[in-house]
Parts: C-alpha cells; structure tokens; sequence
C-alpha cells in the first residue's frame, strides 16, 4: 500500500524544482570564438545585473564595462569595454536579433540608432554576422515595428548558426594515421619470362 503521507511534501519541492530548472536554463552558455581561434568564451556572463547596462528598447539592453554619458537625460552615449547586446525573446519579432556583442558602441535613443564597432558580432535569426576587420561597424535603426542592421566594412555570415570558426583562425584538425594503399595486384596469368 502507498504511503500518501509524502505528498505534502513533494507539492511543497515542486516550485523549488521549477524554479532552479528555469534557473539553469536561463544559464544556457552561448560560446564564441576567440580570436586565437582555439578557444571559446561564454557570452552569458557578459549579462550581469551588476554590470552598468542602458535599456535600449522595449526588452532590449546593453551591458557593458563603461557606459559615458553625453547629454544630462542620459539618451546618447558610448559604451567601452565588453559590449553586450541582449534581446529577450518578446523583443526579437521586431529586432530579428537575438544578440550581440562588440568592443565599443555608441548609441542615440532619441533618434533610436545604435552602432557596434571593435570586431562586433550579432546573432540573427538562422545566420551569424561576425565583422572580419577592425574598422567594421554594425548599425542598428528601430523605427517603427522593425529594427534594419546596416553593416559597413567586411563581414562573415555563417548560416548554419554551429558556433563558426571567426575568418583567419587556425581550423581544428583530428590527427589521422595515414593509411597505406594497397598493393597492385598483378593480373593472373602465366609468369612473365616463362613458356
């Protein structure tokens, strides 16, 4: 017979249960390549509450080291250091990107413009933007329902969206034992030199 006395408590666990599985997949890393093209790092920690973030749009957020100001009402300015972009899924049917980051961006809320520079990188949907020089630039327009990239310099698009190797980087390559061809065989027949 059952012993209905756990139930209780398992009803009990059951938020804490949801509550950390929708924790670890909040956590889900999202690696890009380095620049030595050997290893990966993980974008999720550049996303911390502690790190100075401006709210771009409506589900939209920019996380970065520094954050400058240019005018008192806080709508322009730069950011320096790592940049990340963020866009939550309620806000990616409008900015068709899901996020991106880059060494600097300067943005302007009011005339809703932002620009990424420094190798940026935005992930879209089905495909990877990745700037291939130092001088590329990616700007981002929100007016109205939906957000326009414009790129300007060279740039990489992988659609596959499998964690592309950035252009320039050494490819992993398994070591492999060379295998040895078989020999010729000879055609049967009678030897050669003999009647």
């Amino acid at each position: 017979m059952p012993d209905f006395r756990l139930f209780p408590h398992l009803v009990r666990l059951l938020p804490l249960a949801s509550v950390l599985l929708l924790l670890n997949a909040c956590r889900t890393p999202e690696p890009i390549w380095n620049d030595d093209g050997r290893t990966m790092t993980d974008l999720r920690v550049l996303r911390d509450r502690n790190r100075p973030s401006v709210e771009i749009d409506r589900g939209v957020k920019l996380y970065a080291d520094r954050i400058n100001y240019t005018d008192k009402r806080r709508r322009t300015g730069e950011a320096q250091g790592r940049v990340f972009l963020d866009v939550e899924p309620s806000a990616r049917y409008k900015w068709m990107v899901e996020h991106g980051h880059a060494d600097r961006a300067t943005f302007d809320l009011q005339a809703s413009e932002l620009m990424l520079a420094g190798r940026p990188m935005l992930e879209r949907q089905e495909m990877t933007m990745i700037a291939t020089r130092d001088y590329t630039t990616m700007h981002l327009q929100w007016y109205g329902r939906t957000a326009q990239v414009h790129v300007k310099g060279p740039t990489w698009t992988d659609f596959a969206r499998s964690n592309p190797i950035p252009p320039g980087a050494l490819p992993v390559v398994a070591h492999t034992v060379p295998v040895r061809a078989p020999d010729a065989q000879m055609p049967a027949g009678p030897p050669v030199g003999k009647k």
